[in-house]
């Protein structure tokens, strides 16, 4: 876009060139000499091109795009993986854990009598 004074000075000098004035009502009555029209037309030009601006805009904030989609998508599929990864090493470090204990607690002396005080593993046996 062209400032205001540039577009004032072109028609001018088509104005000139063809020989005839062209007033709009409007311009006429504020005592302006040149047509209004073109103006008028930028002027509408302008406000369509703002239109669909904010359309745009509108439309970006309710859907994000493909890429966005993916990414969204991808995140919270490695953030489910990674809390599933985390509950299974825990579950396998408590088994851990409780087999190490068993392991202690089941320690047999030379006698067949159990070392550890566990009474569920010498209800078991």
């Amino acid at each position: 876009m062209s400032t205001s004074r540039g577009n004032e000075s072109s028609r001018r000098t088509r104005q000139s060139r063809n020989g005839v004035r062209r007033q709009s009502s409007s311009s006429s009555r504020r005592g302006q000499g040149g047509g209004k029209e073109e103006e008028e037309v930028l002027e509408e030009k302008r406000r369509t091109r703002k239109k669909r601006r904010r359309k745009g805009r509108r439309k970006q904030s309710m859907w994000k795009s493909k890429r966005e989609r993916s990414k969204m998508r991808s995140r919270v599929r490695s953030r489910r993986e990674v809390k599933k990864v985390e509950a299974k090493e825990e579950e396998k470090t408590e088994k851990e854990e409780e087999r190490c204990e068993r392991m202690q607690t089941a320690r047999r002396s030379s006698t067949g009598r159990w070392v550890g005080m566990d009474t569920q593993d010498e209800v078991e046996e």
